[in-house]
């Protein structure tokens, strides 16, 4: 019975018997005797067991009855299963993961690709304003001159021809 509950407790708490004997510091085929009936732990080995299983070590020496090595090949069944699961789940989240670095690059370039544009529409904006500003200044300067050449020579009188039709 002790030996049956050592199983049923260990593969509960998700442990091979390799797992257990090394949290316990002991040999795997000690713990194997223990759950084939062969040989029972003392005191001080039932209360590490028992803290290492997680359960209280009156759990372990309960005489409730077992519904047999069948539901526990079960419950190995179902942790494998489990696994598996777990494992596809990881898979999901890792092609999901990938996706959505994808699509944050894809943005990026495309942000990447607007900052570009908008530098090159504001340059040119600049460069016509450039442009604009210097004419204006070329004009005034000839306004300027225009008037600095007729003020020096008051006799100057600019001509005008008409023609007959």
């Amino acid at each position: 019975m002790l030996g049956e509950n050592i199983r049923k407790y260990r593969v509960l708490a998700g442990l091979s018997q390799d797992d257990l004997a090394t949290k316990m510091r002991m040999s795997r085929a000690v713990l194997s005797q223990w759950e084939n009936d062969q040989e029972d732990p003392n005191e001080e080995q039932l209360a590490r067991l028992a803290k290492n299983l997680g359960i209280s070590a009156d759990m372990l020496l309960a005489d409730e009855h077992l519904s047999g090595i069948e539901d526990i090949d079960k419950l190995d069944s179902a942790k494998e299963s489990l696994g598996n699961s777990a494992q596809k789940l990881e898979n999901v989240q890792t092609r999901f993961s990938n996706l959505v670095e994808r699509q944050i690059s894809y943005y990026q370039m495309q942000i990447e690709h607007k900052k570009q544009k908008r530098r090159r529409i504001v340059s040119a904006c600049c460069i016509i304003l450039g442009g604009i500003v210097v004419m204006i200044l070329l004009f005034l300067a000839f306004l300027f001159w225009i008037n600095t050449v007729s003020s020096e020579s008051p006799e100057t009188k600019i001509i005008v021809i008409e023609y007959e039709k």
